[in-house]
């Protein structure tokens, strides 16, 4: 019966010590399962963050290649409509990072990355970015597939907004992994088919 009665004692003394501890640190009985990780999405695109160094060019960009012909980019932002004409929401498989650029210290216009929010490979991802356009689009607007003589990158294609944008080029190019949106002023187009390449790399 003594002996009972010190089996009782002590595991009264533990089920203290233990209620100090949930009571102290609540976290410690937390599932392990409740950690998650996060999946890149195309292979080599950063995980999105609300973190502002995550919206450094350099995590998107070879910044180091376009410095060299002049090229600089600022903190880019996430943007909620693709280019000024569709806008883009949770419900969208993609989403879309814009970052103004300059060329010799003048602003030119912004290039935005375009990151699926599931996996997929990147012609899917551009034709869900045409469709959505296609969509969004007025009737005196129309999407422009280039011919393949004058395709940029491995697919492309424009929005053009002659009404509402005569001097403003929107365009999207498709490149390995990467689809990026391009909007710059008509007048430079000529640098821009030189330049586009470098975004790629």
């Amino acid at each position: 019966m003594h002996r009972i009665a010190i089996a009782l004692s002590l595991l009264g003394i533990a089920a203290f010590f233990v209620s100090l501890e949930i009571l102290i640190r609540p976290e410690s009985i937390s599932p392990a399962n409740h950690i998650t990780e996060e999946k890149e999405i195309e292979g080599e695109t950063p995980p999105l963050k609300k973190k502002a160094e995550k919206m450094k060019p350099q995590s998107y960009f070879n910044t180091k290649a376009l410095a060299e012909k002049g090229i600089s980019l600022e903190k880019g932002q996430q943007n909620h409509a693709l280019f000024r004409q569709a806008s883009v929401g949770p419900a969208d498989p993609f989403l879309i990072i814009t970052f103004p650029f300059t060329e010799k210290g003048e602003a030119i216009g912004t290039v935005s990355r375009i990151l699926a929010t599931k996996e997929m490979s990147s012609g899917r991802l551009m034709a869900l970015t045409r469709d959505k356009l296609q969509k969004s689009i007025s009737k005196k607007s129309e999407i422009h597939l280039s011919s393949p003589q004058k395709q940029i990158g491995e697919a492309n294609f424009y929005l053009n907004e002659t009404e509402n944008f005569p001097d403003t080029v929107f365009l999207i190019v498709r490149q390995g992994k990467k689809v990026l949106a391009f909007r710059y002023p008509k007048s430079y187009h000529d640098q821009a088919k030189n330049n586009i390449p470098l975004f790629f790399e």
